[in-house]
């Protein structure tokens, strides 16, 4: 189990047996190669060395559409990952889809209680 980061550092998602799963276990797409698919075929990015998921810049109005939930499969990710590999700067025609779609997967941040 390998986990995706956003730019700033956060588990936003796990690779596990070629499936992309939210930290909540929700699956998001079948990983072939580097690219991510979704249930209806369109390609929500693509997999980089550094372990982010990037796509092709696109201009407004055709934004890609967030794939439909399915329910939760994945039951075994773990609290806590390894810290972040350096990340590399990317060119602004490349995006991070967790960046410019946070509606995306919920942050890990947001399943955990409130402490009171």
């Amino acid at each position: 189990m390998k986990p995706i980061f956003r730019s700033d550092g956060e588990v936003m998602a796990v690779e596990h047996q070629g499936h992309l799963y939210s930290v909540e276990g929700d699956w998001l797409g079948e990983i072939r190669g580097h690219a991510v698919i979704t249930d209806n075929g369109r390609k929500l990015g693509y997999l980089s060395p550094d372990q982010r998921l990037l796509n092709e810049r696109t201009p407004r109005g055709n934004e890609r559409q967030v794939p439909g939930r399915r329910q939760r499969i994945l039951h075994s990710i773990p609290m806590s990952f390894k810290l972040p590999p350096m990340f590399k700067n990317i060119p602004f025609h490349i995006i991070d889809v967790f960046e410019e779609h946070p509606n995306l997967v919920q942050k890990a941040r947001e399943l955990r209680p409130d402490i009171e």
